[in-house]
């Protein structure tokens, strides 16, 4: 007999316990892995016809079967499995080994976008350094748009990732550069410089998931000098980087 939609999410979610120690993520990625797959919305999945859901059913079980396999076997994390994630107001791309946005990475770039809002309408240059995926710097010129945005990463991979995000966005006023920190903008100046560089040390790195450690580039994680050595560099960078001009005229 061929199991409804809530029946098969129950069960599914039963094996993504190793990976999902509370139940609520584990049906929430379930939902998540159908809609990905069918391309349906889960009211419309939970409203389909019993004859429709049936066929559909039967075909997606071996779908989930591998997508299940990935998330707890090779621990694969479900962005990488889905292949995008909301941030801001965009759908940013993901892919390994580039890190995936972070929900408080996203909090407070949409802070930062509150506080420069009364400057909306001014031609503002800003530099997004350790830019990965592009994320913090789409969002901002998304929201900034007569503001000029350069993304710097070290990672050649991440500024051809940044690049396809900025292409299925549409944001025109951002541009990304391969590069170490302030060395591709050498002698250029910047009215506000955002950055999410890597923060942790070698310690806190072996402690951290497998989810992470197995996927994510180290590189964009830890850091020397117990995970400031690049926060360091970029203090240093700023001070003959920055204008002043929009804090002035603030």
């Amino acid at each position: 007999m061929i199991p409804t939609i809530t029946q098969l999410v129950i069960s599914y979610a039963e094996k993504l316990l190793p990976v999902c120690t509370d139940g609520g993520n584990a049906h929430q990625e379930i939902w998540w892995f159908l809609q990905h797959v069918t391309g349906k919305r889960k009211a419309e999945l939970l409203t389909m016809h019993p004859q429709a859901s049936s066929t559909i059913m039967a075909n997606l079980r071996e779908q989930l079967e591998v997508l299940v396999f990935e998330r707890v076997t090779n621990k694969k994390p479900l962005q990488y499995i889905i292949g995008s994630v909301p941030f801001g107001d965009l759908t940013i791309l993901v892919q390994p080994p580039i890190l995936i946005p972070r929900p408080e990475t996203e909090e407070w770039v949409l802070w930062t976008i509150e506080q420069y809002a009364p400057l909306a309408n001014e031609p503002l240059t800003i530099l997004d350094l350790c830019t990965g995926t592009g994320c913090i710097g789409l969002e901002i010129a998304r929201a900034l748009p007569s503001a000029t945005v350069v993304g710097v990463d070290i990672n050649p991979q991440a500024i051809a990732l940044a690049e396809k995000n900025k292409a299925l966005n549409a944001i025109h006023n951002t541009t990304f550069v391969q590069g170490d920190l302030f060395e591709p903008v050498k002698n250029q100046h910047f009215d506000l410089i955002v950055a999410n560089p890597p923060y942790l040390d070698e310690a806190e790195w072996d402690a951290l998931d497998p989810q992470v450690t197995g996927w994510e580039d180290k590189q964009a994680l830890v850091a020397h000098d117990h995970g400031m050595a690049i926060y360091e560099r970029i203090f240093a960078g700023a001070r003959t980087c920055l204008t002043g001009q929009a804090l002035t005229n603030r």
